[in-house]
C-alpha cells in the first residue's frame, strides 16, 4: 500500500464516530484477573483508576488460590465452585508478565477449563496511551484527532513498504484495540535489527530501564566488548541485581561502566513509582513517594 492508501485507512479509521475505548468495554462486565502476582496487582489498579467499578471484579485466579487481594477472592482455575455460567460470562484478563507465547497457552489452558472470554494484558494495556500514564487513552478519544497532522506525515517517512504496513498496523491495532494487527519481530534480538550500522559495531549503548542486565548481555552476544555503557535503572532490586551483574562481568562489557540508579525523564524531578514488579515495575500514581527532597 502506498503512503497515500495508508492516509486513507487511518482517516477511514478516524471517521467512525461512537468507538469505545477497551477500558470503557470491561466496565460493564465480571472481570476475573488471572494472576495475583505483581502485574496482577498492577492490571487491577490500573483498572479500578480508570473508570471500572469495583463491583465488576469477581476475584484473581491464581494456582495458588485459597487467599484474598484487594479484599477479592483468590481461586484457582480449576475451582469446581466456579459455575459453567460464570466461567462462560466474565471476562478474564491474562495478568502474568510473559511472552505473547506463553499468554496464548495460558489462554488455551483456560479454554479448556470452559472459560471462553480471555483477553492477555497486552489487550487491555493498548486501552492506554503507555503503561506510565494511564490517564491517557488512545483508543476511543479524541487524542487522535487532534494529531492527525502528525500522524498522517508519519506515512511519508519510511524507507520501505514493510516499515509503512508496521506503522498502519500499529496505529490500527491501537485506534480499534486490536492486537490482532501487531506483528513479533522474528530472526533478530530485540533492539538490535539488522541495519547497514550493524557491521560498525556499536562502541557506546545507554540502556534507559537497563533491569538485571539483559540487553547488555544481548548487546555483548552481537558486538563483544564495547567502549562504554550508560544504564540507568530506577527499581532498586533491578538495580541490585544489574550491579552484581556487572561486577561479575567485569572487563568483559565495557572499557567504562556508568550505573544510575534512576530512571530517565524529559525533567530533573521525582515521581512516584511501583517498584516491586521486576521488569513491569513503572511510574505510578499509587506508587511510593520518593524517600528524600531532590537536590
Amino acid at each position: 500500500m502506498t503512503p497515500a492508501g495508508v492516509k486513507n485507512e487511518i482517516a477511514a479509521v478516524l471517521a467512525v464516530d461512537g468507538q469505545e475505548d477497551g477500558i470503557s468495554r470491561l466496565s460493564k462486565k465480571s472481570i476475573f484477573i488471572y494472576g495475583a502476582g505483581n502485574y496482577g496487582r498492577i492490571v487491577y489498579r490500573l483498572l479500578a483508576e480508570n473508570g471500572v467499578p469495583t463491583d465488576a471484579f469477581v476475584g484473581f485466579l491464581d494456582a495458588a488460590g485459597g487467599t484474598t487481594l484487594f479484599a477479592l477472592p483468590v481461586r484457582h482455575p480449576e475451582d469446581s465452585d466456579i459455575s459453567d455460567q460464570l466461567r462462560q460470562e466474565t471476562e478474564v484478563i491474562i495478568s502474568i508478565y510473559c511472552s505473547l507465547t506463553e499468554q496464548k497457552n495460558i489462554a488455551e489452558y483456560l479454554r479448556q477449563l470452559g472459560y471462553t472470554n480471555i483477553r492477555t494484558c497486552f489487550e487491555t494495556a493498548i486501552s492506554f496511551h503507555t503503561a506510565n500514564d494511564p490517564a491517557t487513552r488512545i483508543a476511543g478519544t479524541e487524542y487522535l484527532k487532534t494529531n492527525i497532522e502528525n500522524i498522517m506525515k508519519v506515512c511519508d517517512i519510511w524507507e520501505d513498504q514493510r516499515s509503512l504496513d508496521t506503522y498502519l498496523n500499529h496505529f490500527i491495532g491501537y485506534a480499534c484495540c486490536d492486537v490482532s494487527r501487531f506483528e513479533c519481530e522474528t530472526g533478530h534480538k530485540q533492539y538490535f535489527p539488522p541495519s547497514s550500522l550493524q557491521g560498525k559495531g556499536h562502541q557506546r549503548f545507554i540502556d534507559c530501564g537497563a533491569f538485571d542486565g539483559d540487553t547488555v548481555r544481548d548487546l555483548c552476544l552481537e558486538s563483544g566488548k564495547v567502549e562504554s555503557l550508560a544504564l540507568f535503572e530506577p527499581c532498586e532490586s533491578n538495580f541490585n541485581k544489574l550491579r552484581a551483574f556487572v561486577k561479575e562481568n567485569e572487563g568483559t562489557l565495557a572499557d567504562l561502566v556508568l550505573l544510575f540508579p534512576c530512571g530517565v525523564w524529559d525533567t530533573s524531578t521525582q515521581l512516584r513509582f511501583d517498584n516491586g514488579a521486576a521488569a513491569a515495575s513503572a511510574v505510578s500514581v499509587s506508587g511510593v513517594a520518593p524517600a528524600s527532597p531532590l537536590v
